[in-house]
């Protein structure tokens, strides 16, 4: 990692060196623009921040450099701007097994490759569901200009584009999050398969199993795998595909044996029959805490569900998944609803 960032910076350096006497000092340099809040944060809320380290994003109208929006668990291309152009940026692998956004050193560049991005991180921390960036720097470099380096600051998690109020309405409420178990398992780092190849086969015998829910032969191939112990693991396989929306499978096998167990999911009491399903719809696991989040939005965003659960450890060492929380809303009437605010249908105790 450390070459890759020292051949990084070579280049910038080799990209500047032959214009600093073709053109003005004016001309060599990258012309930064800070952006706005409320310009760079979609209607989910939800993404991945950087801002000048001296400024605050809820003070401070212009603060951001650097923004990615997380929008129904998809990630957006991260948009920096340029003079009076927004650019957005394609991450750049350097190896690593698996890419997250909390990887100390990320590194992206434009389409076109004319434009490329350092981002170094040294110093975070967890907020609540938060990841707080309080030390990072950002190196730019720009073909036919100085590179350009920036002190900042940033967050990873959910925030609200409030920089205006609205007229003649009163400020939304957050919902309370739900209590966390104190039982929760604990997770590793993900490790990400992009085809069912280096999946054991009594892995995928699992989902099979459970055909009547699951059609795993039939849709993409892709697979995560968390540490649970140096003897068990945690996998999420794909279920169903559908239009817009995907279901996975969670489940827990030894590794040195073909021991595995699929986890049920349970459904909130009084719901139905109350039987436990297999899959969760666009699920959204974080190692950190261990809780797995699955929304289900129609294309107005005025109606739909919400569920979070937690892995848990259970009686004789189990782990099971449990319901922290379910919001729903069947009328499909209204403006757009943040999917966490939907009305409350349970709340684990």
């Amino acid at each position: 990692m450390k070459l890759a960032l020292e051949m990084f910076l070579a280049l910038g350096l080799m990209l500047s060196a032959g214009f600093g006497t073709a053109h003005a000092a004016n001309d060599n340099k990258i012309k930064l623009k800070l952006m706005t809040k409320k310009s760079v944060i979609g209607s989910d809320g939800c993404g991945f921040g950087l801002w000048q380290r001296n400024r605050d994003p809820n003070r401070d109208k212009y603060a951001y450099v650097f923004y990615l929006n997380i929008h129904d668990a998809n990630l957006m291309p991260p948009v920096i701007k340029i003079g009076e152009k927004r650019h957005e940026l394609e991450r750049v692998n350097l190896g690593n097994i698996n890419v997250t956004a909390t990887d100390a050193y990320q590194v992206y560049r434009t389409a076109d490759k004319k434009i490329t991005l350092l981002l170094e991180i040294f110093k975070t921390r967890q907020n609540g569901d938060n990841f707080e960036i309080d030390k990072a720097q950002l190196t730019f470099v720009q073909i036919g200009k100085l590179p350009f380096r920036m002190n900042v600051k940033g967050r990873m998690g959910c925030d609200y584009p409030d920089d205006e109020p609205v007229a003649s309405a009163a400020p939304a409420k957050r919902a309370a999050s739900p209590s966390l178990d104190p039982n929760a398992v604990r997770l590793g780092r993900e490790v990400s398969y992009r085809s069912f190849r280096k999946v054991p086969r009594h892995i995928l015998q699992q989902v099979r199993n459970i055909r009547e829910a699951c059609d795993i032969d039939n849709g993409p191939e892709f697979a995560s795998r968390y540490a649970i112990s140096n003897a068990m693991s945690l996998w999420q396989l794909p279920c169903a595909l559908y239009a817009s929306n995907a279901s996975s499978v969670f489940i827990t096998a030894l590794n040195d044996s073909k021991l595995a167990n699929t986890l049920e999911v349970p459904d909130r009491p009084g719901k139905g029959s109350g039987e436990p399903g297999y899959d969760i719809m666009n699920a959204v696991l974080d190692p950190s805490n261990a809780t797995i989040t699955s929304m289900n939005i129609n294309a107005a965003g005025n109606c739909g569900s919400y569920q979070r659960y937690q892995l848990v450890v259970a009686e004789g060492e189990a782990i099971e998944i449990k319901l922290l929380e379910a919001r729903g809303k069947t009328q499909c009437s209204g403006p757009p609803i943040e999917p966490k605010n939907l009305p409350l249908l349970y709340r684990a105790n």
